[in-house]
C-alpha cells in the first residue's frame, strides 16, 4: 500500500539510491555518496523530517519531497505571509506518474496549511535547506531543464514557471584575467583583504555549515574599499561540495544590470589565484534575463553550463 509520511532514519539509504535513480534518469550523474547526501540536508540544526515526505509502498521508498516554509522576513514576495519552497524532489524507477504528482501535491498543500500564501519550487542562492554545492545543484538554477519528469510533476500539480535561471561556469586551471584599462590601474594602485564571513541568522549558519565563505575586498592605497565579493569554498572537512569547486555569489549591480568594474575586476584576480591552489571550476547562478551580466561574465571567461526554472504556484 502506497502511503506518504515523514521521513525516518532508516530511510536514508534509500532516500539517495533514489535520489541517483531520479537524476541518472534525466541524464545527471552526481557524484554524492549517502554521507555526504546526509551531512549537507539532514545533519542540520534547521532539519525537520516532517518537512522531508517521502512516499513509500510497504517500506520501500519510491519518492521523496523536501519543502520549507520561509517566514515573512526572510520571504522576498512581499505580498505573501509566508512563501514555502520545495527544494528538491526525486521520483525513483518504480514511481508512478500519478504518485509523484500526489506527493508533490501532499507538499504544496502541508506548505498552504503552514500559512504560505506564494509556493515556489527550486533553488536559487539557498541559504535555508544546505544543498548549496551539492552535486548536481551546485550554486542553485532551479529545476533543471533536464529534468523533465519533475518538470512534468511540478505542472501536472498546479505550478507555473516563474524565473528562468542561467549556471555559468569558469575553468580556473589556467585562468587568464581580461586586460584593459580598468584592471591595469586597479592592479597598480589596488590590493585585495580577505575575510572570514561567519552568518548571523542561526539558519543560514546551519545551511552553510558545509561552506567557508571568504569575503575579498578591493582596497586603494589609502585603505577606501572599492568593492567586495564574496566566495563560497568547499570546508576541508565536510566536503559536501568538491574541493575543487568555488561558488561566486554575484554582488549587487549597478543601475545598468552588470558589475562595478571593481567588483569584475576581484572576482578575475580571485580566479586567477584559486587556479593555483588546486581549485579547477567556479559556478555562478544569475537570472536568464540578465543579459547584460550574462554577457560581462562570459568576457570574463565564464560559459553557460546549465539552465533552469524556479517554479510558482499560488496557494
Amino acid at each position: 500500500m502506497i502511503e506518504i509520511r515523514s521521513f525516518q532514519n532508516g530511510d536514508l539509504p534509500q532516500l539517495v539510491g533514489v535520489f541517483h535513480e531520479h537524476h541518472q534518469a534525466a541524464g545527471i550523474v552526481p557524484r554524492v555518496t549517502t554521507a555526504q547526501f546526509e551531512q549537507a540536508v539532514l545533519a542540520r540544526t534547521s532539519f525537520r523530517p516532517d518537512q522531508l515526505l517521502m512516499l513509500v509502498d510497504n517500506s520501500k521508498v519510491l519518492g521523496w519531497c523536501h519543502f520549507f516554509v520561509v517566514p515573512q522576513s526572510s520571504a522576498s514576495v512581499a505580498s505573501a505571509k509566508t512563501v514555502g519552497c520545495i527544494a528538491a524532489s526525486c521520483f525513483g524507477t518504480q514511481c508512478d506518474t500519478d504518485s509523484a504528482v500526489r506527493l508533490v501535491g501532499e507538499a504544496a498543500d502541508q506548505m498552504a496549511a503552514s500559512g504560505a500564501g506564494h509556493l515556489r519550487a527550486g533553488l536559487f542562492h539557498d541559504e535555508i535547506f544546505g544543498y548549496s554545492g551539492l552535486e548536481p545543484y551546485g550554486p542553485g538554477f532551479g529545476v533543471n531543464q533536464l529534468d523533465s519528469r519533475l518538470i512534468e510533476t511540478l505542472s501536472s500539480a498546479g505550478f507555473h514557471p516563474e524565473l528562468a535561471l542561467t549556471m555559468l561556469s569558469a575553468n580556473t586551471d589556467c585562468y587568464r584575467a581580461p586586460v584593459n584599462r580598468e584592471a591595469l590601474q586597479w592592479r597598480r594602485t589596488s590590493s585585495i583583504e580577505i575575510e572570514t564571513v561567519i552568518p548571523v541568522s542561526l539558519t543560514r549558519a546551519s545551511a552553510f555549515s558545509h561552506l567557508d565563505i571568504l569575503r575579498h575586498r578591493l582596497v586603494d592605497r589609502h585603505g577606501a574599499e572599492m568593492g567586495q565579493v564574496d566566495f563560497w569554498f568547499s570546508d576541508a572537512e565536510a566536503e559536501v561540495m568538491s574541493p575543487s569547486t568555488l561558488i561566486v555569489d554575484v554582488p549587487v549591480l549597478n543601475e545598468s544590470g552588470m558589475m562595478t568594474s571593481c567588483d569584475a575586476y576581484l572576482i578575475a584576480s580571485v580566479l586567477g589565484e584559486v587556479g593555483r591552489r588546486g581549485i579547477g571550476l567556479a559556478q555562478v547562478s544569475v537570472e536568464s534575463s540578465s543579459a547584460a551580466l550574462i554577457e560581462q561574465l562570459k568576457k570574463m571567461c565564464f560559459v553557460s553550463s546549465g539552465e533552469g526554472v524556479q517554479w510558482e504556484r499560488k496557494s
